[in-house]
Order: structure tokens, then sequence, then C-alpha cells
């Protein structure tokens, strides 16, 4: 949640009972914060940085004088100072805009509807929301509310969907502060009533009746002006934002992408399910990648709300020990490369559990970590890993700057594939950064996605599939550069490690040519890898389901290892599910007794193999074979094993001689 709040207007109606709402919100008046000249918007918020801006202040409905360049100097103008400075600064921004934007004739306006504003003041609104459109951190709420109605005659054939004045400010704090919603929301009460409804309901109860015609005005009376609110009235339920459509690329913005695999409406990945959850509908999403012919990058054709994915999360990266060997060596490396020294500070981004920040703080290194998963930020401050919980923001990184020290070592493993607003991610790790800092990026490499046809390595949560060439085009719009790269074949199925600092800080390696030659000979932005490795994904499902047919057929139990990720997109995906394969092990604890998504596959420790005859476990977390097969030779297991990537393929359990032989080796 935003701990600094500014809204505009602070003599407004609507500031004042926003901050009835919430005393710490930042209200200030117009002659400290006139929003018609940009210098007074960067003066203060330069003394007051805010984390999201509310942009209430306008000049609101005035009939009886001419206040059109007042509309325009503050209104548009102003509005436009407000989203140029939240642009530059990557400040959330929630605009207040008016019903009256839309016709007012038939009502139930939706975000979608037509827009013809029925005056002058709305004329100026929606000057506003074209620059606010402009900015994507931003939100529009169109809304109308009362404070008094305390009218002697009032229409019975003017309708209107008006909160009052207290649940407006309620509706504006939520979208605010307590989600990351984004587009246009229509605010108001469920069902319209007439205005003379409300006067009779809520202020004069002998209102007399009339209609419009009874009202000579020099401006119109809309018949009717109600929103359709559905969408904003799901939201305050406690529903998630629509997934948004990708159109263009989101690091170079060309709209040259090219669809090159199609995985179905799949359910979230690691959205597991609870015994009583399972007959519920579950969310599903399409589940495409597609290719900017541009750049190479390669990202979902869809993005769905962080906070269906990441507010409540059971991965944990301590969980398989391999990771836990390469966080080790990871710190060792980067700090190494950083020539950091003991007492210098070390920055994780979507920290998860703590698991890398613990073997930094083994070098002797202070650590602070980032994470929106609450339930993952309170397991690593009880292990004395200090984290905050917030999605990474340019706010967030001012804060650790400002409460710590800038860190000489920042690191995101994992996690800027997870992002859509890529550049304000790199803008806050910018202005977090020591001089001569070092950034590093861990993520899955693009190119063994596609040669080794790691489809299952798709999923919602990665939203961008990553090459040196993607990451290099990325940072150098931000003034920085990539100096050096290496690579893990076994780590999640393929790792790049990007090391990144500014501009003229650090020598470019040879490395980084290396890297940049081998992708320009894959064909990074060429659809003919992306084809083959689309025929391949499809040769995959046919082995795959054929197999576990037979195996089913024959009567033979076959159970899931790694109820991940991976495993849940090639489950459903595939169409697999717990008719064919109706458990699934799992080595982290948090995840025993849920079920996975879509598949519903129940997850178990391993010691249920001891109780259960199992004649082939399918390996979902190939990534990790090695260990796993090895720990369940260790429990006793004595069955077969299915490698599931690139092509199916079946391992025979082995004979009493071979584990006696393999035995004897290891001594």
């Amino acid at each position: 949640m935003p701990h600094n709040v500014l809204v505009t207007g602070g003599e407004g109606k609507l500031a004042q009972a926003l901050v009835r709402l919430d005393p710490s919100i930042d209200a200030p008046p117009k002659a400290r914060l006139d929003v018609s000249r940009y210098e007074s918007i960067e003066a203060y918020c330069r003394a007051h940085p805010a984390e999201v801006i509310i942009h209430a202040g306008a000049v609101t409905n005035r009939f009886d004088e001419d206040v059109d360049e007042a509309y325009i100097r503050t209104n548009i103008m102003g509005t436009a100072n407000v989203v140029l400075w939240c642009m530059r600064h990557a400040v959330r921004l929630v605009y207040l805009s008016t019903d009256y934007v839309y016709p007012g004739q038939r009502g139930d306006y939706s975000e979608e509807s037509v827009l013809l504003p029925v005056n002058r003041y709305a004329k100026s609104k929606l000057g506003g929301e074209m620059a606010v459109q402009l900015y994507e951190q931003a939100l529009i709420i169109r809304t109308s509310f009362y404070e008094t109605m305390n009218f002697a005659k009032a229409c019975t054939d003017q309708f209107t969907s008006r909160l009052s004045l207290e649940e407006a400010a309620k509706a504006v704090y939520h979208l605010a502060v307590k989600t990351q919603a984004r587009g246009i929301v229509n605010v108001g009460v469920p069902a319209k009533r007439s205005v003379a409804d409300i006067v009779k309901a809520e202020f004069n109860p002998s209102v007399e009746a009339c209609t419009r015609a009874a009202f000579h005005l020099p401006y119109p009376l809309p018949p009717d002006s109600s929103l359709n609110s559905g969408k904003w009235q799901a939201i305050a339920n406690g529903g998630a934002q629509p997934s948004l459509a990708r159109r263009t690329c989101r690091i170079c913005g060309s709209g040259r992408l090219w669809r090159y695999v199609e995985l179905g409406a799949t359910p979230l990945a690691n959205a597991y399910l609870k015994e009583e959850e399972l007959e519920t509908n579950e969310f599903t999403e399409e589940l495409a990648v597609q290719l900017c012919e541009s750049c190479g990058l390669s990202q979902l054709s869809k993005v769905v709300d962080p906070d269906r994915m990441f507010r409540h999360y059971l991965y944990a990266s301590s969980t398989p020990a391999t990771f836990r060997q390469h966080c080790a060596e990871l710190a060792a490396t980067v700090t190494a490369h950083a020539h950091a020294q003991p007492g210098d500070w070390v920055l994780d981004i979507a920290s998860n559990d703590g698991c890398l920040l613990s073997a930094f703080q083994a070098r002797g290194m202070n650590v602070v970590g980032v994470d929106p998963a609450e339930n993952l930020v309170q397991e690593a401050n009880a292990a004395g890993v200090q984290t905050l919980c917030a999605y990474w923001s340019p706010a967030v990184a001012k804060d650790i700057v400002s409460r710590f020290a800038p860190p000489a070592i920042i690191t995101s493993t994992n996690v800027l594939a997870h992002v859509d607003d890529v550049h304000g991610f790199v803008n806050a790790v910018d202005q977090c950064l020591a001089p001569r800092g070092l950034w590093i990026i861990e993520c899955p490499y693009v190119l063994d996605l596609i040669e080794r046809s790691e489809f299952d390595t798709v999923y919602h949560e990665h939203l961008s599939y990553l090459s040196v060439h993607a990451i290099a085009a990325l940072v150098e719009r931000h003034r920085l550069q990539v100096v050096h790269v290496e690579y893990f074949p076994d780590l999640h199925g393929g790792t790049i490690r990007v090391y990144v600092a500014r501009s003229q800080d650090a020598a470019v390696t040879p490395a980084v040519e290396a890297f940049l030659h081998r992708e320009r000979t894959f064909g990074i932005t060429a659809r003919g890898p992306y084809e083959a490795f689309a025929q391949r994904v499809r040769r995959s499902k046919d082995a795959l389901t054929a197999l576990l047919a037979r195996l089913h057929r024959e009567g033979k139990t076959v159970w899931a290892y790694g109820a991940s990720a991976k495993g849940n997109t090639l489950m459903n995906s595939f169409g697999i599910g717990r008719d064919l394969v109706p458990m699934a092990i799992d080595d982290n604890p948090r995840k025993w007794g849920w079920y996975t998504p879509g598949s519903h596959m129940r997850i178990v420790g391993i010691e249920e193999l001891a109780t259960h005859p199992v004649d082939a476990l399918l390996l979902l977390a190939w990534n990790f074979k090695r260990e796993i097969i090895e720990r369940c030779e260790q429990a006793g297991y004595q069955g077969g094993f299915i490698i599931p990537v690139p092509l199916a393929e079946q391992l025979e359990p082995m004979s009493s001689v071979q584990r006696e032989r393999k035995q004897v080796s290891k001594r």
C-alpha cells in the first residue's frame, strides 16, 4: 500500500473528504500547489515526494460567467502538467473526471461508450483525459457526487448514478490506494435514481416533483447520465482488474508483433486450490506468445492483473537445494565483480523468502528486500532478512535510499520478465543504484526456450522472454549498459546473468558481444526459429499424451513430481487431468494439501511414495531432474520416470543390480 498520497485541489470538497478518511493524505491549497504552472508542481513535489497523485483539482461547473480560459488553463493544461510530472518521475496518477463526458441521453454508460460531453466543463475534463490516457500508470475515474441537494423542486425525468460525497471519497481512496487499477473506471451507485428521488429520500421529503421542462436554464439538463459501474463493483467486491491486451512491444514500442505459439486459455500457474474450491470456476486467460520483429523481445499477448498472481505466493526460492547453492555462488561472484566491502548495501527486488539476501548477509553485507507477497515478506523478516512489502517502483526506490543508503549491488532474479512497465522498473533501479554500482539481472534465456522446446516455462507471470539484445535495448534507453553476461545451462532450463552499470562506470567484457553474435546467428528477430518451435510443441503434446494414455490403459499408476508453475502450464495446455495423473509430489510443505490449478492433482510430500505403489513419476520440475531422481531413490522409490520436455522420454526402473552398482560407485 502506498505511503505517500497527494491530492490536488486541496481546498475542494472531495480532497477534504479524502483527508477525513486518511489524515496522512497531503492536500495542499492552490497557493502552495498550482497545477496550471509546471514549476509549482516540480517545486512542491520535490519537497513532498508522493507515490500516488490523486488529481482532483479543477475549475468546476460555473454557468453564470465566462470561464473558458480558466477551464483551459486548469482542467486541460494543468492536467497535462500533472501527467508530465508523473511520467517523468514514474508516479502513479489517478484523475477525477465526470459522468458528463458521456452524451447523457440513454444512461447506463460503460467505460467503452461513445463520448459526447454535455457542456463546456465536461469538454474541458475530457481534454484532460486525453493527456492522462497517454500515461500507462494512470487511472481515470468518471463519477459524480453530491454533498447537499436540499432543493424545493427536483426533476423526476433526470436520472443519475451520483454518489454521496463520502461514498465517492471512499471509492476514490480504495481505487487509488488499495489497488493498482489502470485505464478507466466508472464509479456510481448500482441502480440509477431520479434527482427527485434523491432529494426526497435524503434532504427534503416534501420536495415538489417536476420535469426538466419546468426549468429554463442557460445549460442543458441531461435526461440520463447514469453510469454502468459493474467494473467498479467487481473491484470493490475483491475482483481483480481485467487483463490488458498487449499490442505494442513493451521495450521498443513497435507494433510489429507476430504471434507464434498458442497454449490455450489456462488457469494461472500458481493459483493453487483448496479442496472446497475444486468445484468453483477458476480464472483463465489466453496464453500466447508474440515476437517483436523490431527488437526481438518475446512477450505474452495478455497482461493479467499482478494482484491476481503475487499477493499470496506459494513458491519459495529456498525450497530447491540447487537454487540455494546458486544463490551462494551468485553472492560470492557478484560481490567480487562489484568490489563490494562488508557493510555495503545489497537490495534484492522480488526477494521472495530472502534466500539470496541471506547469502549476502553471510558475507557481511547489509541487505534489504522488496516483495509484494505478504506471506513471504513475513517469513523473510522473521528470519532476520529486512524486507519491505511492496511492488518495486520509483517511490520505493526513493524510500530505500532515504531510509538506508544507495545499494552498491541490486539483484533482480527471475523478476524482470514478470514486469509489464519495464521502463518504470529500470527508472527506479537507476534512481536507487549507488555510483559505480552493479545491477544484476537473472532470467530464463529465450534461446533455450526456443531451441530446447521449453514451452512449459511460458505462463501468465512470465510476461517477457528475454535475450541479451532485448535487455541491452531496454537499459540503453536509461543511460545504462550491459557490461558482462554469464550463462547457466542447467538453472531453470537455461539462465543468463546480465551485469548492468551506468554508462562509463564499467568496461564491457567480450562476453557481451559473444552473446549478441550468437543471437544474431540464431535469428533473434526472424520468424523461422519460432515457427519450428511451435511445431515441436505440437509434437511434444502428441507424444506425452499418447504415452500417458497407454500407461493408463495398462493399469499403471503415474504421479507427478513437482507441483510447479511450469508443470501446471504443461498439464493444462496439453489437457492432462487427474484421471491420468491424480497426485503431485512437491518438496515445498506450503503446497501440501492443496490442488494444482486446472488439472486438480492433490499435492503431497515425498513420504507418500512409501505407502502408494507408483509405477512412474512424471517429472514436471524437470529442471531439477538430477536432484529429484536422487531424492526419490533415497526414499526407496523403485519405479520409473518420465521426462516430458522436449519430447516425452520414459526412464525404466533400475534393477537391483544397477542400484547396488550405483551405491558402490558413490562410496
